[in-house]
């Protein structure tokens, strides 16, 4: 999803969406606030990641059939070692009252995860409302330990909305 690529996707098609994104989200390229120089970072590192991945074989196959946990095993810095592979949030698009307007929504969670940005949050409701209630779905938080995410889901769940932690 960060490239943008189907699964199916072969290397030089890997290789140009790459590139693409990289050039869309260089940070050198921000002239924008803190804010927007920080979350261009973000998406740049996501893009080098994806491609890391997407272009070694071994461990597109591994993310393929196992997820984030399928690249865990090729962490070898201490840390990785000790420490399970990161968590996200995904939040469902339901009937909820809260779904009917964004503004809502983004009130909502920016007031129960004060620490996510308003632009995260928008973004997610974005892509989990491109689906009908009962079928949308985005991800809210693409990487936090397993307490932090069972406790998102916690937290959004006593508001009637449907979490998952994965």
């Amino acid at each position: 999803a960060v490239l943008g690529l189907p699964s199916e996707a072969d290397l030089a098609a890997i290789k140009a969406a790459y590139r693409r994104e990289s050039r869309a989200s260089h940070p050198d390229l921000v002239r924008g606030s803190q804010e927007e120089l920080d979350l261009a970072k973000e998406r740049f590192a996501q893009v080098g990641e994806a491609f890391r991945v997407l272009s070694n074989e071994e461990l597109r196959q591994a993310y393929d059939l196992r997820g984030l946990a399928g690249l865990a095993e090729f962490e070898f810095d201490g840390e990785r070692v000790i420490m399970p592979p990161p968590w996200l949030v995904r939040i469902g698009h339901t009937g909820h009252h809260f779904w009917k307007r964004e503004d809502y929504f983004v009130g909502l969670v920016a007031e129960t995860v004060p620490d996510l940005s308003i632009e995260a949050i928008r973004m997610a409701y974005a892509e989990a409302t491109k689906d009908p209630p009962g079928v949308g779905q985005a991800v809210l938080v693409e990487r936090c330990t397993e307490r932090r995410a069972k406790d998102l889901v916690e937290a959004l769940s006593e508001y009637g909305l449907i979490c998952l932690a994965e």
